[in-house]
């Protein structure tokens, strides 16, 4: 995927439609699901199921114009814009799909539509241009760190997994302690009891900062380097 393919410069009024409505529909959701506190939109008031349905209808319509403006080519089915269209119509489809029960959890997904606004924001461009640029760092960094994963979830579990009173009830207990360890969150709802767990943990700490920090090493100075090729293609 290269950005030029995703990314949309010229706007036209249905794109400013197309915003207004996305930012129109995370609203509608928050309203109804916090205000009006409806289990899904059939059972709230009619103007929510309504709303969604005119908007349901609008994105329906875009994806078929711009499908139709490709001159039903095949290949714009796998077009990231197209993926990200036919996103924000999928809640509502699927709604025609499932039981009344589980309409909650359709509702949820319309929040996928604020991903159509990001092909009108040039930021975000320069932040995946930065990505490419370092992939191959990326992947290197990936690497070291799944393996260091794997080996400290082992570890900890056959450190752990005698010891009486332990919290380290099966290999699952392992892997989520090993993973809020690496990321730096550290709930404390799991914590290892003995000397050699504890060291296994410092170790994976230590070495899950130190990657984080060569990551934000790597992140910042791509961004700085496509910061400054896009103001140079822009002056230019």
């Amino acid at each position: 995927m290269t950005p030029n393919l995703f990314f949309r410069s010229n706007l036209h009024i249905r794109d400013y439609l197309s915003i207004t409505l996305v930012v129109s529909s995370v609203i509608l959701f928050y309203t109804e699901e916090l205000i009006i506190g409806s289990e899904h939109s059939l059972e709230g008031p009619v103007f929510f199921l309504w709303a969604e349905r005119l908007i349901a209808a609008f994105f329906i319509y875009e994806y078929l114009m711009r499908w139709y403006e490709a001159s039903f080519r095949p290949w714009y089915l796998v077009n990231p814009v197209a993926l990200i269209d036919l996103m924000a119509i999928i809640p509502f489809l699927v709604g025609f799909f499932v039981t009344p029960s589980q309409l909650h959890l359709v509702r949820t997904l319309r929040l996928l539509r604020l991903l159509k606004i990001v092909p009108y924001m040039p930021g975000v461009q320069i932040l995946l241009q930065a990505v490419v640029n370092i992939w191959p760092q990326i992947r290197a960094l990936l690497f070291v760190q799944t393996t260091m994963l794997m080996f400290s979830t082992a570890a900890m579990y056959e450190a752990e997994r005698d010891y009486q009173g332990t919290k380290f009830h099966d290999l699952g207990d392992s892997i989520w302690f090993t993973a809020v360890t690496v990321t730096t969150v550290g709930y404390g709802d799991i914590t290892p009891a003995t000397t050699i767990g504890r060291v296994i943990a410092l170790v994976t700490f230590l070495t899950g900062l130190i990657l984080f920090g060569v990551f934000v090493g790597l992140f910042s100075s791509a961004i700085t380097e496509a910061f400054q090729k896009h103001q140079s293609d822009s002056s230019s």
